[in-house]
């Protein structure tokens, strides 16, 4: 699916982007399938965007004690007026990676 995207230095492995062999990319896909993606689905828009998220996990017993937790994204350009999220991460291989977009709130 990558070629149909027009990802011409793309090859994808696995859906979960961590290493493997003849899983590889490069800068210019990456800000395109970004673009894609949030032009797709206003929910994956939202996720990307979100800075923070609080929920409760439950124990697997039933009548278990529920335990809250925070996930914090990342991407410490979020909340910055323009920036959008997309992927933040890293790896051995590849090191610390971001993949966001800009709009102007000017022009947009």
């Amino acid at each position: 699916e990558a070629v149909v995207m027009g990802l011409s230095a793309t090859h994808f492995s696995n859906p979960h982007g961590m290493h493997a062999k003849r899983h590889y990319s490069n800068a210019r896909d990456l800000a395109k399938l970004s673009s894609i993606a949030m032009r797709a689905s206003s929910l994956f828009r939202e996720i990307v965007n979100t800075q923070s998220h609080s929920t409760h996990l439950f124990n697997n017993r039933v009548g278990g004690p529920a335990r809250p937790v925070v996930w914090t994204n990342t991407n410490v350009l979020l909340g910055e007026e323009g920036y959008e999220g997309v992927k933040t991460g890293n790896t051995p291989a590849a090191q610390f990676c971001l993949s966001s977009q800009y709009r102007d709130p000017i022009t947009a």
